[in-house]
């Protein structure tokens, strides 16, 4: 088992994520719609079935020998997990990308680490690991908190005339941002399954898999079925809406060189939390105690490129030390898990 170099995967795989949507500030001339329904497309099933067919050289047979309802339970959880994602995708536009990833944190840590703990390994909870890890998650109700209290003085700095609608609008965000990270949290959660573990199983048996990436196989599934509403919703938007058209613009060309960038980050940094949570490299606790570090990595490198990009400019000094402190207590929240799951081995 190597810890450390699990740490640093999931470290990598969170700070890569937390930047995928950069891009999509340079798409001016695309709505949202148009970039999520390609980026879906390449992102939730070609991506995603590339990377298995390379890391598990007998895929064919392995689904063979799949159960149907593993697979079902797996792309139904992905359904409800990425809508989350989607949910979350409409908070950006809300409440920006900086407070969207700080709440989307702290639900996704409550749901895709707490919950794991106290269903499939109750027997740490009152452990020193237990009391570490349930301090750091403490920890992450604070800086979530914090989070939303330095979006509501940015809010007011950035438009001192903030209209009921604006108000309405920023509320709606907040809990966009909360729901869609609480429905993301299934996917650790659905990690620690017993279907999960059949399909690794299988990977491994009949695929001829690595036991790091077997986990490629169960996240294919759950890509797939997340891929499902995204895809539908941002369909039924371009027709809606009528923007369909706008793929034909001449000077939009080079937002498909953006759209690949993105996806690759994306989903590359959902495989690398997969290898990273392996208990190969941290342990019985490694999905749960990889999400931490995954999502907590997603908000901190979120809110530098947020910051980089000018979300925050005129936000008031109050604000940007409200959120610099809520990053602060999230990183040593971090180490506290961490420490916890160390205390296990």
């Amino acid at each position: 088992m190597n810890v450390l170099a699990g740490i640093a995967i999931a470290v990598f795989a969170g700070s890569i994520n937390g930047l995928f949507a950069l891009p999509m500030k340079a798409m001016k001339k695309w709505e949202w719609e148009n970039i999520w329904f390609p980026f879906s497309i390449v992102s939730f099933f070609i991506f995603p079935w590339l990377i298995a067919k390379v890391s598990i050289p007998q895929m064919e047979e392995a689904i063979r020998m799949l159960c149907p309802c593993d697979i079902v339970s797996a792309m139904i959880t992905g359904a409800f997990a990425y809508t989350g994602s989607l949910i979350c995708s409409l908070a950006f536009q809300m409440i920006g990308q900086a407070l969207t990833f700080a709440l989307l944190v702290g639900a996704m840590t409550i749901v895709g680490v707490l919950f794991p703990i106290l269903i499939y390994h109750p027997e740490v909870v009152p452990t020193q690991t237990g009391f570490y890890i349930l301090l750091g998650i403490g920890m992450v109700f604070v800086s979530l908190v914090l989070s939303v209290v330095a979006g509501i003085r940015k809010e007011k700095s950035q438009c001192a005339a903030t209209t009921e609608k604006k108000n309405n609008t920023f509320i709606a965000g907040i809990v966009f941002a909360l729901v869609g990270g609480s429905l993301g949290g299934l996917i650790s959660l659905g990690m620690n399954t017993g279907w999960a573990n059949s399909l690794r199983m299988v990977a491994v048996n009949f695929g001829q898999a690595d036991a790091m990436q077997a986990s490629n196989l169960v996240l294919f599934f759950v890509l797939l079925g997340g891929g499902i509403p995204n895809i539908v919703y941002t369909v039924y938007q371009l027709t809606r809406n009528q923007r369909w058209h706008l793929y034909r613009q001449k000077e939009s060309w080079w937002y498909w060189l953006l759209l690949i960038m993105m996806c690759l980050q994306y989903t590359g940094s959902v495989i690398l939390w997969g290898i990273s949570s392996s208990e190969n490299l941290l342990g019985k606790l490694g999905s749960s105690v990889g999400w931490a570090i995954f999502v907590s990595f997603i908000v901190i490198s979120s809110n530098l490129g947020g910051f980089l990009t000018g979300e925050w400019k005129n936000a008031g000094k109050r604000a940007i030390a409200l959120m610099g402190i809520a990053l602060l207590i999230i990183l040593m929240a971090m180490a506290t898990i961490g420490y916890g799951n160390y205390m296990l081995h």
